[in-house]
């Protein structure tokens, strides 16, 4: 038997409303205090070019915000890589930032033969 397809639908819908309720519920209980030391915003590129303009930018207004310093490192060389590369390595504790650009993300993957 075939359960109409508006019919499925209601029941996912329920279905979703019924698991978000239960992780409301524990929320509270899970949440944890951020950040508790200072960010690192790392900038693929050097000193004084566009991205590194934008992420002083962004820092000082996190810094505001969080009420943690946040510290822009920039780690230029190979387009970008080598700041990727630091980031990608470093402690998924959401303390070390990447402001990366669209040959970070995308057009490196192209050019370069072996990615760190």
């Amino acid at each position: 038997m075939r359960v109409p397809l508006l019919r499925r639908c209601i029941i996912a819908a329920i279905a979703c409303v019924l698991a978000g309720g239960v992780g409301f519920a524990s929320l509270p209980a899970c949440a944890q205090a951020y950040p508790t030391k200072p960010i690192r915003l790392v900038v693929p590129f050097p000193p004084g070019g566009s991205l590194d303009v934008v992420a002083r930018a962004i820092g000082q207004k996190l810094t505001e915000a969080w009420g943690q310093p946040v510290v822009i490192d920039n780690r230029p060389g190979a387009g970008g890589n080598i700041g990727a590369d630091l980031v990608a390595k470093s402690a998924p504790d959401g303390y070390t930032i990447l402001e990366g650009a669209l040959s970070t993300h995308a057009v490196n993957v192209s050019l370069y033969r072996k990615m760190p």
